[in-house]
Order: structure tokens, then C-alpha cells, then sequence
């Protein structure tokens, strides 16, 4: 029930589904796209009606954006909701990432001079991460690095001179300066991030305030149960970076001061409506999601339970912490077989996980179909292939 409910809420069944791919981004508020031949399928399933061209398009017009809001990990987001999310979610990896940037020996200076050479050279359409690396080194920025002789640093100056441009990525972004945006050639091209709407600003998808982050982290906390939910405490916690504490007040934040967002328990296989909790140890049992959630699943039940195919990374698995509703270990293992953090796409059926779909090979099962379940897979695999083209 709790992954039906989830393939709703994401907008995978209709009436949830997006008008425009800018829509589904905001509905799930970002979405993890460290694969950016992944990132065009996971938007189409959630928006009908758009073509790979409407993907394109909201990027090369600075509608939507990728970056490392949390966890490091590189997510989509509207342009409108970048800086806030950067602000409202950054706060403890920052020190983690300066701390690296002391190590490789990167400035204050060091950036200010390297945000100035891509808002300088970086064209309307972007500059390419290797050309932006480049222009880095060509202005003797990566000298400290060539010659460092740490213990920790890599082996070779190459080596050095790559992690000290990705060090510096990672910090302009974080500090607002650069982020990805236009579509090149498998990857997106870089832009200078102040031209997007402040934090601060009306044009902003939330107006942040510095003083006030617990209302930050409760809008964080609204948007993802309403666009993920049903979610737990540790799902939030996870997905946001947040400590278990922060994610615990967010989301009752947001219960009191939303309509549009419950706390429920599990009934009888219902979802029933939850009292706010005594002790701690009683949110262990709590989710929270839409209002009108449980009205959406039964009124879209057959949609929900339809096949599905999806990508790696798609939201619907790394969006949460707890995934059991979607597969067991065996299906973890089939979907991410090695520990290098590269994950297949997902063939889901009643909202559990029966097939996998590398990009190498064909359809890896996890247990053997019925010839029409194959023939039924492999249409859906082709025809949404084609559409990517």
C-alpha cells in the first residue's frame, strides 16, 4: 500500500502527473540526477505530455538546474528553488567541504578569481566542465596543487590538478557562484549562479531567511511529504541531510502549520489518522503525506498498480530510506549488484520491483516471467526508448 500510495504522490499515475517537466520537478521539489542520460525519463513518466525536447529546452532556459543542494549529491531543482534549498540544506556539509578545500589549498582569493573567469568566458549556452577546468589552470590557479607533496594527495600532478578543480566545483556551487544549467552533449554546461532568483527574493520558490531556518526546513519538509509521502522521520532525515531531530520538528511543522499535509499511521491495512506523538519512540511508527493521498490511491488504484519503467536513481527508490515497500534485498542487489553506486533502471508492476533494465544488456528478472509479462516489459522498455531519442 505505502508504494502505491508513493507512485501517486510522485505524480505517476495521471492525476498526479505533471502539465510541463519544470511542474514535476517542483512537485517532488529535486531530483537525484547524478546520471544525466537518466535524468530525461524520469521527467517524461511524470509529465505525458512532454518530449525530450521540453527536458532540453527547460534547461537551456534557466528554468530548471542541477547542483548539490544535500548529501553532496547532484540533484535537479527549479532555478527559483536553488539558492534557498542550497542554504536551507548546505549547513553541515560545508564544513566537511571547506575543510577540503584548506587541505588542497584553495583561497578565498582562489575563488573569487575563479567565479570571475566563468562569469567572464562562460557563454550564454555554458562552458564545459573540462573547459572550465581548463581556464583555471591556464591562470596558474592549480599551481598549489601540481606541487603538493601532502601524503593525502594524489600520486600524480594530473591527479592533483583534477581534484583541486573539483574541490573548487564544489565550492563555487555550494557558495551560490556556479551551477549546472544548459544541456550539451551527455553533461550540462556551467553558468554563473548569481543570475538566478535570490533566496531572499520574491522571485524565489520559498522567501529564506537567514534567521529563521526552521521555517526553511519545514518547507523542505512540506514539499517532500507532499510530493514523496507517505514518509517517515528517517526518510526525510536521509533524503534532506538533516539530523533525525530537525526532520522529526520539520515535518510536525509542517502537519501544524499546512492543511495539505497529515500525519497517519497504518490501520488494517488503512490509513488512519495520528495523534501527535507522546514519546519519541512513537514517531517510529508515524507517516506523513498529502491530505488527499488515501482519495487519490483508491480513485487511481489500477494506474498505480500498472507497469512502470524507470531509471537509475529514480526518485521513487533513492527518495527514500526505507524502500521495503518496493523490494527486498534480492531486489537492492539486482538493481545495484557491486558497490560502486552505479544503479539499473526499474521495471515496477503493483508497486513492487520484478525486473531490472541495464543499458548494456536487456531485462534481468528477478523472477522468471510469464512469456506475456516479457512480451508485456519489452514493448514498455522499447517504447519508452524511442521517445528518449
Amino acid at each position: 500500500m505505502v508504494s502505491l500510495a508513493r507512485i501517486v504522490s510522485q505524480g505517476l499515475v495521471p492525476a498526479t502527473s505533471a502539465t510541463s517537466v519544470v511542474q514535476a520537478v517542483n512537485n517532488l521539489l529535486a531530483v537525484q540526477g547524478q546520471q544525466v542520460s537518466a535524468l530525461p525519463h524520469a521527467l517524461l513518466e511524470r509529465t505525458p505530455g512532454a518530449k525530450f525536447s521540453d527536458v532540453t529546452t527547460a534547461f537551456n532556459q534557466l528554468e530548471l538546474v542541477r547542483s548539490r543542494p544535500m548529501r553532496g549529491t547532484v540533484h535537479i531543482t527549479s532555478a527559483a528553488d536553488y539558492h534557498w534549498l542550497r542554504l536551507t540544506l548546505n549547513q553541515r556539509s560545508n564544513y566537511s567541504l571547506r575543510n577540503q578545500s584548506i587541505l588542497g589549498g584553495i583561497s578565498e582569493t582562489d575563488l573569487e578569481t575563479a567565479w570571475q573567469l566563468v562569469k567572464t568566458h562562460a557563454p550564454t549556452q555554458g562552458i564545459r566542465r573540462k573547459d572550465m577546468f581548463a581556464l583555471w589552470v591556464q591562470a596558474g590557479l592549480a599551481v598549489k596543487a601540481q606541487n603538493a607533496t601532502s601524503l593525502k594527495a594524489p600520486p600524480t600532478k594530473q591527479a592533483r590538478v583534477n581534484r583541486w578543480c573539483n574541490l573548487m566545483m564544489w565550492q563555487l556551487d555550494r557558495q551560490g557562484l556556479v551551477v549546472e544549467g544548459p544541456m550539451g552533449t551527455n553533461e550540462h554546461r556551467f553558468i554563473d549562479a548569481t543570475c538566478l532568483p535570490a533566496a531572499t527574493s520574491a522571485a524565489s520558490g520559498f522567501k529564506f531567511d537567514p534567521a529563521d531556518l526552521r521555517a526553511a526546513r519545514m518547507e523542505v519538509a512540506r514539499r517532500y511529504a507532499y510530493g514523496h509521502g507517505p514518509v517517515s522521520v528517517a526518510d526525510l532525515a536521509r533524503w534532506a541531510a538533516l539530523p533525525v531531530t530537525q526532520a522529526r520538528q520539520a515535518l510536525e511543522d509542517a502537519v501544524s502549520n499546512s492543511e495539505l499535509i497529515v500525519r497517519v499511521k497504518i490501520e488494517e491495512n488503512t490509513f488512519t489518522p495520528a495523534a501527535p506523538p507522546k514519546v519519541v519512540k512513537e514517531y517510529n511508527q508515524l507517516l506523513y503525506m498529502r491530505a488527499d493521498l488515501p482519495d487519490l490511491l483508491a480513485d487511481n488504484l489500477s494506474q498505480a498498480r500498472r507497469l512502470i519503467y524507470l531509471p537509475a536513481f529514480d526518485e521513487l527508490h533513492v527518495g527514500y530510506r526505507n524502500r521495503t515497500c518496493l523490494t527486498d534485498g534480492a531486489g537492492e542487489k539486482l538493481i545495484c549488484p557491486t558497490a560502486n553506486g552505479l544503479f539499473r533502471p526499474l521495471i515496477v508492476n503493483n508497486g513492487r520491483l520484478i525486473a531490472v533494465r541495464p543499458a548494456s544488456s536487456g531485462v534481468i528478472w528477478l523472477d522468471k516471467p510469464t512469456p506475456y509479462m516479457d512480451k508485456r516489459v519489452n514493448k514498455l522498455v522499447d517504447n519508452r526508448l524511442e521517445s528518449l531519442q
